[in-house]
Order: C-alpha cells, then structure tokens, then sequence
C-alpha cells in the first residue's frame, strides 16, 4: 500500500511539473510577442504547440507574428487555422483577408472581407472593397505604361527610401552593405538596423557602389527616409529613438534635422512635435520648404499611422494638421513624397490596393484633397511597396517593393514612364500536319464572346493579318469542310507591333461516341447533357442524348478532351478522352456512363477530416478534402447538411456542442470557398449516432471509437 500511495504522489508531482512548465513556456511566448520580438515569439509558441496542450492565442500570435515579420506564406497557413477558433477576433479576419490578397488569393480574400463587413459594417476599408467590383482586373493594365529594373545595389537585407540629394546622387536605407557601422540587433525581425548610404546616379537611374552617409547622422538604430532642402543644406531623417521604460522592442520613431557644413552635416536636432509617447516619420519637404509632409500614430488619428502636415515659417514650425479621411483610412497611410507639381504620393493598405502597400496620388485642389489613385501595376504589387519619388518631370523615380523576384527583403527599383501604342498588326499562318501552308482557308476574327468582328481567307502563303487593339482578347477560328475547325485564343498582348500566331489544321475524321445509363437499373437516359472541352480550348462541344442514351461528336486529331456528363437530379461525372493515338476512321468509344440519382437523405461521408482531442479547427489535410465538397456543390444544384459525430467518450452535453462546433467549422470553410451558405445547415449530433456497437458503456478499442468520429455531407434538397 505504501509503495502505492508513493507512486501516485510521484506521478502527481509530475503532472504538476509540466504543467507548471508548459505554462511557463507560454509565458515567455507571450511576453516575446508582447515585446514585439516575434522572431523569437514564434519560436516560442511552436515549442509550446509541439509540447501538446496549449491555448487558442498562440495560434492568434504565430499568425500575427507572421504578418508583421511579412512572411505571408506561413501567415497564411496559421491564419487558416486561428479564423477557425471560437476566439477569434474580427481584426484577426481582416489581416486574414490581407494576407490573402498578398497570395493574390483575392476571391478567397473578398469571402472574408464580406465577413469582416458583416461584424463591422462602418469600416471603410471594407466598404470600398465591396463598391470595387473587379478591381483586380481594374489594377493590373493590359499595357502597362511604366518599366521597372531592380537595382544592381539591391542586397538580401532591406533596401529602401530613395531620395534625391544635390545634382546625381541618390540617398537611401540599407541594412546589408558593405562598409557600414557595426549595428545591433533588430529583436523586431532578429536582423539588423539600417544605415543611409549615398549613390552617384547614371542615366536610366543606375546607381553606383553606396558609399557610408555620415557617422554624425547613422546610429546604431534605424536611421531612414529621408528628404533634402531644395539646396541641398539641410537634411530631414527619420531615426529610431529608444523610449525608456518602453517594451524592449518598440522603438519609437522620430524625425531629426541637420544642416550640411562642408562634407559633413553638423547641428542634428529633434523636431518639437517629435513624441516619447507616439511616432512621427517618413519626411517629405515641399519645394519651397514651407511644408513638410510625415506619418505618424499619434492619438486622435483615423487609423494606424496617418499622413500629416507641419507648416514652416522662417525655420518655425506650426502645429501638425492631419490630411483627413479623404487621404488617411483605417489602415495605415505611410511614406509620403510631395512633388514640385503638387501631387502627393504615399503608401497605403487601407485602400481597395492589389496588396500589402500600394502606392496612391492625390493633389489639393478647391480646399480639399482628391480622391486618391491607386497608380495599379507594375509599380504595385501583391507585396508591399513603398517609398516612391519621382524626378520633376515626373518621368521616372525609384521605389521599394518586397515583390516576387527581388533579391532580399526590400529591393529599390528605378521606374520610367513610356508609352506604348494601342494597336498591333496579328498575322495568322495556317497550315496542315505536314507543315504545308494552305491557302483559300476563311479565318474568322471573333471577340472574346465569340461574336465574329470580320473575317478573310488566307493568301498562297497561307497568311492572314488584321489590325486589332492590343487592350482586347480575341478568338481567331477556322472554317473549311476538309478540316477540324481550330478555335485558338488571342490574349491581349500589351507590347510589340506585329504579332504571329500559327495554326495547325488537320483532316476531321474522329468522333467520340457513347450511351449513358441511370447506375443501379442500366436504364438508358435521355436529355443527359453532354460537354467536350478540349485541353487547350474553353469553348466546350455540346450533345444532348437522344432516347437511346446516345451521343456521338466530332473531335480533333492530336487532342485531349474532358468530357462532362450531367443531368438534374444526378450526381455529374468526368472523364478524359483523346485521340492522340486514335485511328483515323474508327470512332472512339466512352463507357461506364453510369450517373447517380441524387436522393434527399443520401449520405456520403467526408474523409480525413481530423480534428485535435477537443479542438474544431481544421488541419491542411482537411482543408484539402472540403475543397473535394466545394467542387462537388458547385456542379451539383443541392441543398446538403454538413454533419459532425464524436465517440461516446466524454460528457453527452459537451460531445454535442463539440460536434456542433466543428460541424460549424466545415461549413464555414466551405463558405469562404464560395458556396452560398443558404445552401448549407450545420448540425452536431454528438454521441448519438454510432456506427458500431461502442455506445455507452461498452467496452472498445481506440480504432473502433474512431470508426463513429466523422463528418458526413446528407443532401437535403435535390434542385
């Protein structure tokens, strides 16, 4: 009996050491994350998840902690998981919602903005999204007008903050070149702190080697933007000021001026609007030095930080004036650029942007500022970007972007404006197998729609050319009895004068035939829908069977088709069919056309949906079998109940709300997919339906209890 009693209180104790130490491990996560170190946090948080038994928040945190180091890829992994918490919160799907747009995951993005919109139906960010329509489609231009060229100077660390300096130098941040300070460490993003350097600019705005600004001006923080006097003698820098008693890592940010003596700037002094308590940065002088233009967070803003304005009289400043809701959101508006001619260029992720910052112009006008412009691709991007200034003539510039493609964190890019025509000359070659040209074949010249715009036959080269605009798309289609008929599309094609696209026709002699059948009593279904889509082609052929059930097309030589079988009320089905290696005159034959009745109370089980021992959030694997259902109701016209069971293991009552809980969870996922969640009920039937012998009180194994965990989809209603 005593060696009894001693073995309880030994394992005792030794449940109450790792809890006391799990939650120790928390702790330290949370105070990284509260210390904005979330390099280190997430560190943290993954040892306290791979330990077993943690809260809610450290899926929260990993994701925020992702977002602001700007690693949307796993962002978007935790996110995925911490929007399906009970927990969370609607700023958390906001970012979610960001951060998809970063992945240029915009239809994913926008079901979570109208959930967003939903819970906070006043934020304007939101609102603007939802009045934006196709605003993708609007941000990225068909011809793009601007020329972008990455910086041989660019490294792997962050380089950022171009601006103007005397005659052909260029001043700009960078924590990874050569020849700078030794600086500390950064415990935000566990790097390092910037410097500014200065560059000799070429024609075309290649910079030379940077070479180190100035030790009166560099510390060991950040020092960066910065702007100039328009002779050049005096300096605005924005620095990193370490606030005392503040978390050890948030430094606030300050601005500070400078007067250029000789070779070397002298007189460095704080700004007095400057703020222990809130920070004040990005400078951007008006040409005449009676404005200067900077963001800050200070309190009584419209969002995170927003664009201001100090007047300057005579080297005194006045009292900053916020720009106003026309130019400052809810988000962030950050790094302004005033240009000689009055517009005002800034940062944003407030506005309806294709993602993270984008860069926007506006101007005052009639005592008030314009509705600002996004300026689209390719000077926006899915990532952030940022810090752009453009010479007088407002033809080229340099701006800073983490975009696919760079070299490291943050790369500086030159930018030139040029112009580029609305039209081109398409020439079309037609020939057959052989490599023959054919002349006398009509080429039709069809919009995107398929409505035929003209039309000409091919001359004894085989050519045919028309005159078309470069903004639109187009589909050129062949018509002659001794050949398939060939549709190619035409996407727009935003550079160049003459474009050739080449068509091969070969000799129409192959069909695809066969019978459907309803599965079960192989009786033959009339009216059953019949699609052939071919691989490289989005205009399907179509076939309604007849009373015998039969079918029959002309197909292509040398081609890959899927074919679609539907009718209402039966589950639809695909196939693939080709007549790559098919013989001419002998026609290809589809069986096994069975199709399904689709029957209210039908029940088909989901599979590898897993969850955690009382959790409800869904796991990747999961996610990917739910995308199975989401293309199972976007080809079926059904009504379903998303269905979730436990074991009989655990509380009744609480089984039951976890089942509803995950039940819950899956159908949100399928709504954020795009399903219409009218089409969908959740309902958690807990314990109560087992599909073996383990109910309560019998004894079974852990493979039989998890034989009852499921999720099932039942068909409610057959449209």
């Amino acid at each position: 009996m005593m060696r009894c009693k001693n073995l309880l209180l030994a394992l005792a104790v030794a449940f109450s050491f790792t809890v006391s130490a799990q939650f120790k491990a928390v702790e330290r996560a949370d105070q990284a994350f509260e210390n904005l170190q979330y390099s280190k946090a997430i560190e943290l948080y993954l040892e306290v998840i791979n330990a077993g038994d943690f809260p809610d928040r450290a899926i929260h945190n990993i994701a925020d902690s992702y977002r602001q180091l700007r690693d949307v890829k796993n962002a978007e992994i935790w996110y995925a998981q911490s929007t399906q918490l009970r927990t969370r919160t609607p700023k958390e799907i906001w970012n979610y919602a960001m951060v998809l747009k970063s992945r240029e995951k915009y239809a994913e993005a926008n079901n979570w903005i109208r959930l967003y919109h939903d819970m906070v139906p006043k934020d304007s960010r939101a609102l603007r999204h939802l009045a934006a329509g196709d605003y993708v489609k609007e941000l990225n231009p068909t011809i793009e007008d601007y020329v972008l060229s990455n910086l041989s100077i660019s490294t792997e660390g962050s380089d950022f903050g171009a601006a103007y300096f005397k005659d052909d130098l260029v001043v700009f941040s960078s924590n990874f070149q050569k020849g700078g300070a030794i600086k500390r460490s950064n415990n935000i993003t566990a790097g390092t702190y910037t410097d500014l350097y200065v560059s000799k600019a070429a024609s075309g705005g290649a910079l030379s080697t940077p070479q180190y600004l100035s030790k009166k001006i560099n510390t060991k923080f950040n020092e960066g933007p910065v702007c100039f006097t328009t002779d050049n003698l005096q300096i605005y820098v924005t620095r990193n000021a370490k606030v005392k008693g503040a978390k050890s890592g948030l430094l606030n940010l300050k601005i500070y001026r400078a007067t250029l003596a000789g070779s070397d700037f002298v007189n460095v002094e704080e700004l007095p609007f400057n703020s222990d308590e809130y920070s004040v940065a990005h400078p951007s002088l008006s040409h005449d030095g009676s404005r200067l233009y900077f963001a800050s967070d200070m309190p009584g803003g419209y969002g995170g930080f927003d664009i201001y304005m100090v007047p300057i009289d005579k080297g005194f400043f006045g009292e900053p004036i916020n720009l106003g809701p026309i130019v400052n959101t809810e988000g962030d508006e950050v790094f302004p650029f005033i240009h000689r001619s009055g517009w005002l260029f800034y940062a944003s992720d407030g506005f309806v942007g294709i993602g993270g910052l984008d860069v926007y112009k506006t101007q005052y006008k009639y005592k008030e500022w314009t509705q600002p412009e996004n300026l689209k691709a390719p000077l926006n991007s899915p990532m952030d970007d940022f810090t752009f200034v453009a010479d007088s003539a407002l033809t080229g510039g340099y701006i800073a972007s983490n975009r696919e493609g760079g070299k490291g964190e943050d790369d500086i890019y030159t930018w030139k404006y040029e112009k580029v025509e609305s039209s081109y000359t398409l020439q079309v070659n037609v020939k057959d197998e052989n490599d023959f040209r054919l002349e006398g074949i009509t080429v039709y010249l069809n919009d995107e729609k398929g409505n035929t715009l003209t039309n000409a036959a091919t001359d004894q080269d085989g050519i045919v050319e028309f005159d078309v605009d470069r903004l639109k798309g187009y589909v050129v289609s062949t018509s002659n009895p001794s050949f398939g008929n060939v549709d190619t599309e035409v996407s727009v094609f935003p550079s160049g004068d003459t474009r050739i696209v080449d068509v091969e026709l070969a000799k129409k002699n192959f069909s695809v035939e066969g019978v459907v059948f309803e599965a079960g009593n192989n009786k033959v279904l009339e009216g059953a829908s019949v699609q052939l889509t071919k691989s490289s082609s989005k205009l399907p052929l179509t076939a309604v069977t007849k009373k015998d059930g039969k079918f029959k097309l002309m197909v292509d030589a040398n081609s890959n088709y899927e074919i679609r079988v539907s009718k209402p009320g039966y589950l639809a089905i695909t196939r693939i069919v080709s007549t790559m290696d098919a013989r001419p005159g002998l026609p290809i034959q589809v069986d096994n056309l069975y199709l399904n009745r689709l029957v209210v109370g039908q029940v088909m089980e989901i599979e590898n949906i897993f969850f955690a021992t009382g959790k409800s959030a869904l796991n990747t694997a999961a996610q990917l079998e739910l995308d199975k259902v989401v293309k199972f109701m976007n080809e079926n016209n059904v009504d379903i109940e998303v269905a979730a069971h436990t074991d009989v293991r655990g509380d009744y009552g609480a089984n039951m709300e976890l089942s509803q809980q995950r039940a819950e969870s899956v159908m949100a996922y399928i709504e954020a997919k795009g399903v219409n969640r009218n089409r969908m009920r959740a309902k958690g039937y807990g314990e109560s339906e087992p599909r073996n012998k383990c109910k309560e009180g019998v004894k079974c194994s852990d493979a039989e209890h998890g034989y009852n965990r499921r999720v099932e989809m039942r068909i409610t209603k057959v449209n």
